[in-house]
């Protein structure tokens, strides 16, 4: 059923129809179970041809001050309200108020020009889409694939990103299985032709980076014990252009010998393996620069660089070793002579009587 206030109606004689109307509300009501209004454009010429256009103009009765070309209401949805001052191209409110799905190779089923702005990406600050939810709604939700040109802000609000993909707060991966399915990050070459690197789950277990073109997990973290597992060596940064203020290590051996190894367990994982280490706080005291702090007042120990302090003090231990072996051998130097001195006194002393000696 069809309702029109103050209508007046026009069929031109190019085959068009105009309808227009003084009203304050509608040019055009209808309301019906099926669709109320089908508009299909079809034909050819240098014009666009359009299904269905809504065009708003600033000259209407508008207490509201909203300007608005087509408007969408799906079920039980509220009407566009408030005072605000609106110029919406297409609003659509409520379950499915506004549906698109495109069935070309590169159509778009729903298109936002936000001042050069497609689906809400616009490098000059407009909005193409936007959608606002409230409660545990989805305010957009893409089934296929989807392109953005430029940036794009998740959790920024109010903000303009900064980077490709600038995320405010934490991200989450969902992983999909192990290894080649697991959750992560592919890293292509400078080519993009090309996977060079993976950085994600290797399992349920276990945190890694992979190389694509040794076909292995370079290393592996356990996200479980804790415990790092490295598949080639590990090398620290050591060219002598990149250090300053070298000094040698002296009196290793004396704070080396200070130090006490222990066993232990962890108090929050006791379940997991015996451990050997230091306790930092004794290392602090000898090594002070081998002990860091955190924000949470808690130490950790360069285990590494005990390593050179390891080194001296075998230096200096060869050296006493060396120099002890010195005395002992000038030790028994002396005792030859002194027992081939000891045996010619004797000789001498066990002479027979008359000799004339």
């Amino acid at each position: 059923m069809l309702h029109a206030q103050n209508p007046v109606v026009e069929i031109r004689t190019s085959g068009s129809t105009a309808i227009t109307s003084k009203a304050s509300l509608h040019a055009l009501y209808a309301t019906s179970p099926y669709i109320p209004i089908f508009s299909q454009a079809s034909g050819t010429g240098i014009y666009s041809q359009e299904g269905l256009h809504g065009e708003i103009t600033p000259d209407a009765s508008n207490p509201k001050n909203q300007f608005i070309g087509v408007v969408g209401l799906g079920k039980n949805a509220p009407s566009l309200g408030g005072n605000g001052a609106y110029n919406v191209g297409v609003f659509g409110s409520g379950k499915h108020g506004l549906f698109g799905k495109s069935s070309e190779s590169f159509g778009f089923g729903v298109y936002g020009d936000g001042h050069t702005g497609v689906l809400g990406i616009s490098n000059t600050g407009g909005v193409g889409v936007q959608g606002i939810s409230y409660g545990v709604g989805l305010a957009g939700s893409f089934l296929g694939n989807v392109s953005i040109s430029e940036r794009l802000g998740i959790g920024i609000s109010g903000n303009i990103p900064d980077f490709t993909l600038d995320v405010g707060g934490r991200a989450r991966l969902r992983s999909g299985g192990s290894n080649e399915t697991s959750a992560g990050v592919w890293f292509n070459n400078n080519l993009n032709n090309q996977l060079r690197a993976f950085i994600g789950m290797r399992d349920d277990n276990e945190f890694g980076i992979y190389s694509q073109g040794m076909a292995q997990w370079l290393m592996r973290f356990n996200v479980n014990i804790g415990s790092i597992c490295s598949y080639s060596t590990i090398t620290n940064c050591s060219d002598i252009r990149l250090k300053t203020d070298i000094s040698p290590i002296q009196g290793s051996l004396t704070r080396i010998q200070a130090l006490n190894g222990v066993n232990y367990h962890w108090k929050k994982h006791p379940e997991t393996s015996l451990q050997t280490g230091f306790i930092a706080q004794e290392v602090q005291k000898i090594f002070p620069e081998l002990v860091e702090t955190d924000q949470e007042g808690f130490l950790s120990v360069n285990y590494t660089g005990l390593i050179p302090h390891l080194l001296e003090a075998i230096k200096e231990l060869q050296e006493k070793n060396e120099a002890q072996s010195s005395t002992t051998q000038s030790l028994k130097l002396k005792n030859e002579q002194l027992e081939a001195r000891l045996s010619a006194i004797e000789a001498a002393l066990n002479l027979p009587t008359g000799t004339g000696k």
